[in-house]
């Protein structure tokens, strides 16, 4: 049937064979032509996806962190399942709220902390590259649009540690402290980069403080003998107001609050007030335990000392009341104090003062008799004190009080496991008309996760919708767990308690539950190994399901074939399984129990031939796995040998010392890593010693290669070069690209990326042709994707996709990014970045022409952010977001590879099993299943491809895959149902073929390339 032809739909996705035509004139004029920085664009269509998340949307998360921007509007720090931690603003109500910018594109969080408002705008630290002690921190500032949030100054880093520490505004400047090196620097904005400069340095210390008094800045510093200092910086410029003598050099000033005009501060137990000058600089008294909290109310100085409660007029201090315990929380409400005590009749309560001790008040005893309430998270908005408090086991509640009894009530009561380790915060936040605060999804949460508000009735507290209609996301880890066959192995949630197990064929009808447990193995994601790994069909991997504890679980790819292996360490507490590793069709990994320490076991996947190989002992231990030559290598220290490098046949008797590198208690090996036949790993005795060693499996033949590094981290192997690349530091260069092909004089630092002693980080270093592509940061750059071929010279920049310091590669969240190797097509795949596509699913052949955007699952700037990339046979799998989905399992296939083959009959099969992939530039329709093939032209000329003796319907497409150039579509050819497209190519130029079928026709197809006569 004929097709009518719309505007051109771009084509469909495909991985077509790069390499093996660079040689060509074609190719070579294609390069030439090609800009440094690539911006080819090829809409792949719309992946499969199979939503395993069906609950609906939900609002933004709460973070710490907010700022009104107007009387209307607050700026305000949340997550969603699509952009991480970003900066959003809101009005209260579901419509007026709308993400500001996502600073760093996709899942990677900026962070925005320290919100301030100051010149009609909102400043912020946040880091553009996403946050992690690798990036670095900035000044931002946001007038509440995408286009007026905008970098300030970006921040020298030299170390991880260095960062924004604390923000505040005087007299419309913005003054920050930045650490560096340790050190605590002052730094103020005029909100342009040429105005924002270091004041000077405050000294090294832990917690030093900023506060503004009007026009004036208070801070507290250190001297060149360590000694704490109060200045004040003002229009005059910086003066020092007094030097503290302290009974401990570790103490900082510290809890600075302005009453009135006068600035009150704590210096170890004493109290102290200044009005600005020296003179008037003065302790006011000193208390017999520390101050733990002060605030202002109504003119009045009060804090908290000795389990009492206190009050100063900067001249005299007076106990205003004792109690069992605190108080705590002090907080002004209008001409009041409210704040949390404890008494041995009441429990912990809310109390209010005026200051005196009759006026010291129990506000309302929520709980009746000793247990209490336990109140906390107060805050005054809108005529109202509102708190938390719990009122029965297992329950907390959002209370507001007008300061009586009666006007005291509960707002909402949610379901709520206490935590032992830290009280859970419920975010309360002045929104606009509104204040939100979080609640959890389910009573054990760690952190809240639905975003609620309230205007301080019952009826007015509801939770928030979510901005778009839609689902969320299922996504549990960063990483697929393996792939087993033509299948692969994931971890998903619906967000019921506990994480799955799931299996994919790389179909939505092929992806399917297996069991869900308490917790899977977790990652680690700067190690090859995730917990999980393929022995034959089987997956093996680590598991709780609740009752035995993280122990050694098999998977043959259906729910009864889903069992426990061993219970090794009996009970709940677990055998904690790691270091999953295959030698010769049988799993060998480490586990722990209480009797044999962390040991070496192996396991044909019965509990009877689950054993012990190799035993830590009560103070030993096994770790660092590796395979070479039909051996097993590992490091292990037990209750006679210090730690060494080991060896196994897989059996008691043939598991032997190789060699103790560096003696002592304190020694290690890691990272052991095969390479063609040597063992290279890294070693060091603990003090600072850091060597790399090899071996080939002898106690001769282990040896040094290098001496003189500081560490030597992450380590991948290249067999086709010869080499073993690793991550070291040294001192002047950080953490930097090295290699090795085991000798000293081949073992060197490949290049310093970031320059000094800042780290660029690289890592997942993975083979294309014949060289490796691999991620790492700098900050012109930002994160990008560089090259190397195992030369200086050789290891460069590949592309800088985002332009400037910001990321050209995404990570998700905290984490690496992913990089997959296609070996047989010569390619990678990688989730980009660029302005106009956000961050989405690339590829690259290794050259700055050959990488570019292969799907586009979010258009626009929007961010898909694709992660856990794994090929399954002929398909892609990977996780990405959109609105309708959130963030699930997607499904793409890969182009078979035809090869230069020509005949009336190249290849056939049928299209009904296929995915939907392709809208062919020559039909009106999306709906038929289609299939994709590569093609490299033999030589020089004009072919014919054609669907001749297809029995159905088809429609041809022939392209070129890096640029989308259309050669040419056809629907029907003269009066047949068959399709025909005549292309002339150059000798080695590759084709992508795409066959499809009218609106929803399926059937056997058939495709033949011919030269032309």
């Amino acid at each position: 049937m004929k097709a009518t032809r719309p505007i051109r739909a771009l084509l469909a996705w495909t991985f077509a064979v790069l390499g093996g035509c660079s040689d060509t004139q074609w190719e070579e004029a294609v390069r030439e032509l090609a800009p440094r920085t690539t911006r080819a664009e090829l809409n792949l269509g719309t992946p499969g996806v199979r939503d395993i998340n069906t609950r609906p949307a939900r609002f933004p998360q709460l973070k710490s962190g907010f700022a009104p921007l107007s009387s209307s509007v607050t700026l305000f720090t949340a997550s969603d399942e699509l952009h991480g931690s970003e900066l959003w603003r809101s009005d209260g109500t579901e419509a007026g709220t709308s993400l500001v910018k996502d600073v760093a594109p996709g899942l990677a969080s900026s962070t925005p902390r320290f919100l301030t408002h100051s010149q009609g705008a909102v400043f912020f630290a946040a880091r553009s590259e996403g946050w992690s002690d690798l990036t670095t921190d900035a000044l931002w500032k946001s007038d509440g649009t995408a286009a007026g949030t905008v970098l300030v100054k970006r921040l020298p880093k030299v170390v991880e540690s260095d960062k924004i520490t604390t923000m505040t505004q005087a007299g419309g400047t913005v003054f920050f402290i930045y650490e560096q090196e340790g050190e605590l620097r002052l730094w103020k904005s005029d909100g342009t980069e040429a105005g924002t400069v270091l004041v000077q340095s405050l000294g090294i210390a832990d917690d030093l403080k900023l506060l503004a008094v009007g026009n004036t800045l208070f801070f507290t510093a250190r001297d060149a003998t360590n000694k704490p200092e109060l200045w004040k910086l003002d229009a005059g410029g910086a003066v020092r107001l007094t030097t503290f003598t302290l009974s401990r050099s570790y103490y900082a000033p510290e809890r600075l609050t302005q009453v009135g005009g006068t600035l009150f501060l704590v210096a170890e137990k004493t109290l102290w007030k200044s009005d600005g000058t020296p003179a008037g600089t003065v302790p006011v008294s000193t208390q017999s335990s520390q101050i733990s909290e002060m605030v202002a109310v109504n003119g009045t100085l009060f804090f908290s000392s000795g389990g009492a409660l206190w009050e100063s007029n900067g001249t005299t201090t007076t106990q205003v009341r004792g109690f069992s315990g605190g108080p705590s929380g002090l907080t002004a409400h209008g001409t009041s104090l409210y704040f949390a005590a404890t008494e041995a009749a009441s429990g912990s309560e809310l109390w209010t003062s005026d200051g005196t001790a009759a006026g010291t008040l129990l506000v309302k005893e929520l709980v009746t008799g000793s247990a209490g309430s336990k109140p906390g998270e107060f805050f005054s908005w809108n005529g109202g004190l509102y708190f938390t408090a719990s009122v029965s086991t297992g329950t907390r509640s959002l209370w507001r009080s007008d300061g009586a009894a009666a006007g005291t009530v509960s707002l909402k009561s949610w379901s709520e496991t206490e935590s032992p380790w830290f009280e859970k915060p419920h975010f309360l936040t002045p929104v606009g008309s509104a204040l939100f605060f979080a609640l959890p999804e389910f009573p054990d949460d760690s952190v809240p996760q639905l975003t609620w508000r309230t205007t301080g009735t019952a009826k007015t507290t509801r939770e928030m919708m979510g901005l778009w209609t839609g689902t969320r996301g299922s996504q549990a880890r960063s990483q697929a767990l393996a792939v087993v066959g033509d299948s692969v192995f994931f971890v998903a949630t619906d967000e019921t308690p506990g994480e799955s197990l799931w299996k994919s064929d790389g179909t939505s009808a092929g992806t399917f539950l297996l069991r869900t447990f308490a917790q899977l193995g977790s990652e680690t994601p700067y190690r090859s190994r995730t917990g999980a790994v393929r022995v034959g069909q089987t997956l093996f991997f680590s598991a709780d399901d609740g009752v035995h504890g993280l122990e050694l679980w098999k998977s043959n790819g259906t729910a009864y074939g889903t069992a426990l292996v061993s219970d090794i360490n009996p009970g709940p507490d677990g055998s904690y399984i790691d270091e999953l590793v295959e030698l010769n069709g049988t799993l060998f990994f480490t586990a722990y129990d209480s009797v044999n320490g962390m040991s070496l076991w192996r396991s044909d996947g019965t509990e009877a031939g689950t054993v012990l190989i190799k035993s830590g002992g009560s103070s030993g231990n096994v770790a660092e796995l590796a395979v070479m030559g039909g051996a097993l290598y590992f490091e292990a220290r037990d209750d006679v040998h210090a730690p060494g490098l080991w060896k196994s046949d897989g059996t008691v008797g043939g598991t032997s010392l190789v060699k103790i590198p560096l003696g002592g208690t304190y020694s290690y090996l890691e990272h052991l890593t095969a390479v063609n036949g040597t063992l290279f790993f890294g070693t060091g005795d603990g003090y600072g010693v850091v060597q790399l060693w090899k071996s080939d499996g002898t106690a001769s033949g282990t040896v040094l290669v290098k001496d003189g590094l500081e560490s030597v981290a992450v380590a991948y192997p290249a067999p086709q070069q010869g080499l073993f690349y690793f991550l070291a530091g040294d001192w002047p260069h950080g953490y930097e690209l090295w290699r090795s092909d085991g000798t000293a004089a081949g073992t060197f630092l490949l290049k310093d990326i970031q320059p000094g002693p800042g780290h660029s980080s690289p890592h997942s270093l993975t083979p294309v042709g014949s060289k490796m592509v691999f991620a790492a940061y700098d900050e012109t750059h930002g994160w990008e994707l560089w090259r190397t071929d195992g030369t200086e010279v050789g290891t460069s920049l590949l592309v800088d996709l985002t332009p400037g310091p910001g990321n050209g590669v995404s990570a998700t969240g905290g984490d690496l990014v992913s990089i997959l190797g296609v070996a047989d097509r010569g390619l990678a795949l990688f989730p980009g970045v660029d302005p106009a596509g956000g961050a989405e699913l690339w590829q690259t052949d290794g050259t700055a022409a050959g990488t570019f955007r292969r799907l586009d699952v979010v258009p626009g700037p929007d961010s898909s952010d694709p992660n856990s990339l794994a090929r399954v046979g002929d398909r892609l799998f990977f996780m990405a977001g959109d609105k309708a989905n959130g963030r699930e399992p997607r499904f793409v296939p890969f182009p078979a590879d035809l090869g230069s083959v020509t005949g009336a009959l190249v290849t056939q099969g049928s299209t009904c099993n296929a995915l939907r992939q392709v809208t062919p530039s020559c039909t009106n329709n999306a709906l038929a299943p289609d299939v994709s093939f590569s093609w490299t032209a033999p030589s020089a000329g004009t072919f014919v491809f054609t669907t001749n003796g297809s029995n159905y319907d088809t429609s041809l497409e022939v392209s070129a895959p890096a640029s989308g150039v259309l050669f040419g579509c056809n629907d029907d050819t003269g009066e047949t149902l068959q399709s025909s497209v005549t292309v002339s190519v150059a000798a080695g130029q590759t084709l992508l073929i795409s066959v499809d079928g009218y609106d929803t026709e399926c059937g056997t197809f058939q495709l033949g390339i011919l030269p032309s006569p």
